[in-house]
C-alpha cells in the first residue's frame, strides 16, 4: 500500500475542493472500490485508537463516576466490576467501529448511487466509493483528532461534518454528470430523511413519556 500516494490524494481533495480535483481522481486507474475500503478501514482503525485515547483523557468523567459510586455507597467489589464493564464497553465500541465504519460507508455510497441514478445520473458505483473515501477517510481521522480537544473539538468536528457535504456535492456532480441542482438534491435528500425520522422518533418517545407520566 502506497501511503505517500494515499496522503497526497487526501490532501489534494481536502485542500482543493472543486470539480477539477474530483475529475483528476476519477481518472486514476487505482480509483477502485477496493482502494476505498482499504482507506476506510485505515481511518476506522486510527479513529478507534484516538477514541480510546480520548476516553483515557476523560479524567473528569471518571471522577464524576467515582462520586456517583461514593454517594450510592456501593461496595468496592461493585465499583471494580462497574469500572471493568465500562472499560470493556469502550474497548468493544472501538473494535466494532472498525467493522461498522466500512459497512456504513458502503450503505451511504449505495444510497447516493441509487438517488443519482434515479435523478438521471450515469456513473460507476466503485468510482463513487473511491471519490467519497478520498475525503471521508481523512475527515474521520481529523474529527477524531480534534475530538481530543476539550470543548472546542466538538465544534470543529461539526464544521468538518458540514464540509463533508460540500465535498459530497462535488463528487456526486462529477461522477454522475449531474446538474448542480440535481447533485444538491442527491446530497440533501438522505439528510432530510434522517432528520424527519429523528424528529418522528423524538415525538414518539416524548409521547410515550407523557403517557407514562399521565398514568402515574
Amino acid at each position: 500500500m502506497d501511503f505517500a500516494a494515499m496522503f497526497d490524494t487526501w490532501r489534494n481533495v481536502l485542500l482543493r475542493p472543486g470539480e477539477e480535483v474530483f475529475v483528476e481522481e476519477k481518472a486514476r486507474p487505482t480509483g477502485t472500490l477496493g482502494t476505498a475500503l482499504i482507506w476506510m478501514i485505515v481511518a476506522a482503525v486510527i479513529a478507534a485508537i484516538l477514541g480510546w485515547l480520548r476516553v483515557q483523557m476523560m479524567g473528569d468523567v471518571m471522577g464524576g463516576m467515582e462520586q456517583i459510586f461514593a454517594s450510592a455507597e456501593l461496595p468496592p467489589e461493585a465499583r471494580a466490576q462497574i469500572a471493568t464493564m465500562f472499560g470493556a464497553a469502550v474497548g468493544a465500541a472501538s473494535l466494532w467501529s472498525i467493522i461498522l465504519v466500512p459497512i456504513g460507508f458502503l450503505i451511504t455510497v449505495a444510497v447516493l448511487h441509487l438517488l443519482a441514478s434515479v435523478l438521471g445520473g450515469s456513473g460507476d458505483f466503485g468510482k463513487m466509493g473511491y471519490l467519497r473515501a478520498a475525503y471521508q477517510a481523512p475527515l474521520i481521522i481529523l474529527s477524531s483528532l480534534v475530538g481530543l480537544i476539550p470543548f472546542l473539538g466538538g465544534c470543529i468536528s461539526f464544521l468538518l461534518w458540514l464540509y463533508g457535504f460540500v465535498l459530497t456535492y462535488f463528487a456526486v456532480k462529477v461522477n454522475y454528470n449531474l446538474t448542480s441542482g440535481r447533485a444538491i438534491a442527491v446530497v440533501l435528500i438522505p439528510l432530510a430523511v434522517v432528520l424527519i425520522l429523528t424528529l418522528c422518533a423524538a415525538f414518539a418517545f416524548a409521547g410515550i413519556l407523557v403517557s407514562i407520566i399521565g398514568n402515574q
